[in-house]
């Protein structure tokens, strides 16, 4: 094990995989280091979502509560991510190297090299010179968050930090069917009532027939028309210049236009 890491508790490791994994039978440290970052990314997102402050009116819960959940889940993860990533450095470059062999050997052009993250793609490995490997960007149609995560241009936790800011600049999907007088206030409360865990708000409106299929599309539209631009939560945290972003956006443009040529010369 990495000197850094000998002087880490066993059980702070274990304790911080429980937090993450509830559901999980099997605490062992054995265990643990046989777990795949993007397992690990995919539990924190899900665990996220149950402890986020801004949830709190649909979880029923005190915010401090929350925001005291969410500061243990986010620094679970990061215990637990540093801890593989430092660790299992080597063995991951290895592997997607091989996996990348296999998969040319295939000739398919979209195969996961992910081992991180919730998108498609490959997330370079630092050499031991400080240079960066060339980043390749999956062969998909993409949003911007997305591209800018994909080309190296932020960290994971960057865009995770967004995509939540981002939502936080929208009304609530309640405020705006109240307004349009598709939702009274006691049929909010009976949906906040109603909620399963992890349930949206508005898929759980749509189960207790409170609103139609078309009404939830026009909301979303709506909530999107309304939100701040992703980009701009970049800027605003200092993370990226604005020249620099209206450059990506050029990238990111040309990227979805050759992909969307792609697909429609696949149909002819």
């Amino acid at each position: 094990m990495n000197r850094k890491y000998e002087q880490w508790d066993n059980k702070n490791i274990i304790r911080a995989y429980r937090l993450l994994f509830s559901s999980c039978g099997d605490f062992s440290l054995e265990h643990i280091n046989r777990l795949s970052i993007s397992t690990l990314k995919g539990a924190f997102r899900k665990r996220a979502r149950e402890t986020h402050p801004d949830r709190s009116m649909a979880l029923e819960t005190n915010t401090e509560i929350l925001t005291e959940k969410f500061t243990e889940v986010s620094n679970a993860y990061s215990c637990l991510s540093e801890y593989l990533e430092k660790n299992r450095g080597t063995l991951s470059e290895n592997i997607l190297n091989q996996e990348k062999k296999k998969n040319r050997d295939r000739g398919a052009e979209n195969f996961n090299y992910s081992s991180g993250h919730s998108f498609r793609g490959q997330r370079p490995f630092t050499s031991e010179d400080g240079c960066e490997k060339k980043f390749h960007i999956p062969k998909m149609k993409l949003l911007f968050g997305q591209y800018l995560y994909h080309a190296g241009h932020i960290s994971f936790m960057n865009l995770i930090d967004a995509i939540i800011w981002q939502r936080g600049t929208r009304d609530s999907y309640g405020k705006i069917a109240k307004g349009w007088g598709i939702l009274k206030h006691e049929d909010i409360i009976l949906i906040l009532k109603n909620q399963k865990p992890s349930e949206k708000f508005g898929e759980c409106a749509l189960r207790l027939c409170l609103i139609t299929p078309i009404q939830q599309i026009d909301i979303l539209n709506e909530q999107r028309k309304k939100q701040r631009l992703i980009g701009e939560f970049f800027i605003e945290k200092g993370i990226l210049p604005l020249d620099k972003l209206q450059d990506i956006m050029i990238k990111f443009e040309i990227h979805n236009r050759r992909i969307k040529n792609r697909q429609k010369n696949q149909l002819k």
